[in-house]
């Protein structure tokens, strides 16, 4: 049953991202957009309910107060808390912060911030600057949290941060389909430059795709571990499969485009549609193989002494 609702997620994010990015495809900057996503979004829309004026006008401040607030209300969660004391910190910054960028994002003209054609730079240079505090907090809790967790805990917080994984993972797939083929595809110029898209996209999708199955298939690992290792081998063992296709793909992607690249480059008019390197993906897969052969090796080391006592 947790699958399935997972699983929902996932398919409801991923029209949710398609939407999120078929309409900030015509704003000022549809990259900038998306940087600046869910706060650029969010500030957008209060200064949309602002320029109304009216009720809607004092709705939009009554908005932008509660969201401005909220990290010092926060504050009364840890009152009694003296070992979260750097979380604290962090909320009394994020407080003015938020008050600052989200007023930022609302009048983009306060500043007058610009990128190349005049652009405005505001929406996403604040909202990166809210989503550092965001995540310096989050860290901060999660560091106090996992070193006091135990056995059941940990599982529990590996779960989610699979779950998170998978949830960006679907983002970037759904962004790589939708903004980066489909709406690029109009603009290719030969025959040439559509097949470097299409291929590009493809071999991105595919390793995206990969990492999403390691992420769900971690997630399993751990129900496994949870009930007494039974079963573990045969998930454990399809889970180093999959991280070695996906280590052996995401580098072969790689040497795919660089070799298309290095044999049409005299030909192709955008470069900048075949350039990538999936580091991160490789990154993942590598440290997760090595820790599921960790896991099999202990294992079987453990079998192998009880035998012997």
């Amino acid at each position: 049953m947790k699958k399935k609702k997972l699983y929902l997620f996932l398919a409801i994010e991923a029209i949710i991202i398609a939407l999120i990015v078929v309409i900030t495809r015509n704003s000022y900057d549809n990259t900038a957009s998306l940087v600046s996503f869910p706060f650029g979004l969010i500030g957008d829309g209060l200064r949309r309910l602002s320029l109304r004026g009216g009720a809607l006008n004092v709705l939009s401040i009554v908005i932008y107060s509660v969201i401005c607030i909220s990290p010092i209300a926060g504050l009364f969660m840890y009152s009694k808390e003296v070992k979260a004391f750097p979380e604290k910190l962090a909320l009394c910054f994020l407080s003015p912060v938020l008050f600052y960028c989200l007023y930022e994002i609302i009048n983009p003209t306060y500043l007058g911030l610009k990128l190349l054609a005049d652009k405005p730079a505001s929406a996403p240079i604040m909202s990166l600057t809210i989503d550092s505090f965001v995540l310096l907090y989050l860290i901060l809790r999660l560091v106090r949290i996992l070193r006091s967790s135990d056995k059941e805990g940990l599982y529990r917080y590996l779960r989610i941060f699979m779950a998170v994984l998978a949830f960006v993972a679907v983002a970037a797939l759904v962004i790589t389909v939708v903004k980066d083929f489909i709406f690029k595809l109009p603009e290719a110029g030969s025959r040439l430059d559509v097949t470097a898209l299409i291929l590009k996209t493809v071999l991105d999708a595919a390793v995206l795709l990969l990492t999403l199955l390691i992420a769900l298939r971690v997630i399993k690992l751990t129900d496994v571990l949870q009930d007494d290792c039974a079963g573990l081998a045969p998930v454990s063992k399809k889970l180093c499969t999959l991280c070695c296709v996906s280590l052996i793909f995401s580098t072969l992607s790689s040497v795919v485009m660089n070799g298309f690249n290095a044999l049409f480059i005299s030909r192709l008019n955008n470069m900048n549609v075949t350039l990538s390197i999936p580091v991160y993906e490789i990154i993942f897969s590598l440290i997760t193989l090595l820790l599921t052969r960790l896991l099999i090796e202990n294992k079987d080391l453990r079998e192998e002494n009880e035998l012997i006592i």
